[in-house]
Formats: C-alpha cells, sequence, structure tokens
C-alpha cells in the first residue's frame, strides 16, 4: 500500500492582471487630422486569489504466483481526490480581455478505480515456450464539488448547454447530445427532414419530416473509455 500527496501551480503569469501596448489615431473633431496616441489593451484579467491545486492518493495491491510459478497474479486499487482544481471557467467578453476564460480553483474531484495483471504460462519446452498476459482496468471520476456559481447563488455548472459539461456529481468532462428518432413515414426508403418554407408550400409536414430532434441535452457518460482489456502473447525460440 501506498500514499502520497502532490500539488500543481498555476501559470506564472496567470494571477496577475496583464496588458498590451497599442496605439490608436484620434481625430480632432475641428480638423481632420489625426494624432496616434499610446495606451494599454486589457490582455488577461488575471486572478490574485490563485493558489495550487492539490491532490491526495492512496494506492493497496497485492501480488501472487499460483501453480508453482506458472501464473502471476496482481491487483491494484486507487483512490485520488483533488482539491481546488484548476480549471478554466468562461467569462464574460465585457471583462475587455482578448481571452474568454479564467483559470480559478472551483472545486474537488475523485478518481478510483481497479487494475488486474494476469501472467499465464502456458507451455514451456526446450525448443518453444508460450506465456499470455491479460490486463484489465475499471476507472471512475465524478466531480465532488464545483462551488457556488457568485451570480446564481446555486451550485456551479461549467459549460451549461453545451456538448461538455461540469456538473456536480457528474464525470469530468460529462457529455451532453440531443436525442432523435427517425422513421420512414411515407414508406420510400428515404429518410427526410424538409425545412419550414417546404412544408408551408407543399404541406409535406407529415411524410417530410422524418426526423425529430430532442430540444433538451442528455447526459451519454463518460468522454473517455471506463474499462480497458488487453491480451498480449509472448513466444520464446530456441532454448
Amino acid at each position: 500500500s501506498a500514499y502520497g500527496e502532490n500539488g500543481v501551480q498555476p501559470g506564472a503569469t496567470s494571477a496577475l492582471q496583464t496588458f498590451s501596448a497599442a496605439s490608436a489615431s484620434q481625430t480632432k473633431i475641428d480638423a481632420n487630422t489625426g494624432t496616434d496616441v499610446g495606451g494599454l489593451v486589457a490582455s488577461n484579467p488575471g486572478n490574485a486569489s490563485l493558489k495550487p491545486e492539490t491532490s491526495a492518493e492512496f494506492e493497496a495491491g497485492f501480488e501472487t504466483d499460483l501453480l508453482s510459478r506458472r501464473i502471476h497474479l496482481g491487483y491494484t486499487y486507487y483512490n485520488k481526490k483533488t482539491h481546488d482544481a484548476l480549471i478554466s471557467v468562461p467569462i464574460a467578453a465585457s471583462t475587455g480581455g482578448s481571452v474568454t476564460s479564467l483559470l480559478e480553483n472551483v472545486g474537488s474531484t475523485q478518481n478510483y478505480g481497479s487494475e488486474v495483471d494476469l501472467n499465464a504460462q502456458i507451455f514451456t519446452t526446450k525448443m518453444v515456450a508460450w506465456d499470455v498476459t491479460v490486463s484489465g482496468s475499471h476507472n471512475t471520476n465524478k466531480w465532488i464539488d464545483l462551488g457556488i456559481d457568485p451570480i446564481t447563488g446555486k451550485e456551479r455548472i461549467i459549460g451549461a448547454g453545451v456538448q461538455q459539461e461540469q456538473i456536480q456529481g457528474y464525470s469530468l468532462n460529462a457529455q451532453f447530445f440531443h436525442p432523435y428518432t427517425y422513421a420512414d413515414v411515407n414508406k420510400d426508403g428515404i429518410i427526410q427532414q424538409c425545412g419550414v418554407a417546404a412544408v408551408a408550400a407543399n404541406n409535406l409536414k407529415q411524410t417530410c419530416n422524418e426526423v425529430r430532434v430532442d430540444s433538451s441535452l442528455y447526459n451519454t457518460g463518460y468522454n473517455t473509455p471506463r474499462d480497458l482489456f488487453s491480451i498480449q502473447n509472448g513466444f520464446d525460440f530456441f532454448n
């Protein structure tokens, strides 16, 4: 078993409010002449309250040999919790900067699962030997806490209404899609989706709009595989 903690520092300038130099031509009202005036343009709004992201992980497992060491079995369980996660949160364009998101410490995540490795010697002779290694893993991750939205006063949701959202209790980078159904209503062998103009002009609503898309977004789960499985064969020849 093992236990460890580590941290992730934000970028060197992520907490700083930065500007870039620029010039603009200002025209006098009483004369058709302009003068270049130097100034500063907002670049990064910065976040002075940024602090490191911290993680703590516990692992436990075992290894054993069976049947005169012809089979080797290993198992590992891990559980990692991250606090003050560094996440880029969308910000309003009215901030004046060229960036569309701001790095913040927004919450806590949990990542846990199991890994199994099994190696077996199928047969061994002086001329040839064959062994097989089977590996598998199962992983779960989720948002434990995302904090409170300063505008709504409710639980924060990052990316609400888009394909990828961060929601408390859901997996990281959870995927949301519009479900749809379709049917060949007029039995012509073609699935059709006509525009509003075509429906109004030809009264084809019943036979033409054969694809129905739900207006609501539904969670379809993880954006990465939770279960991984592999098989490797090894061969030895000539002693």
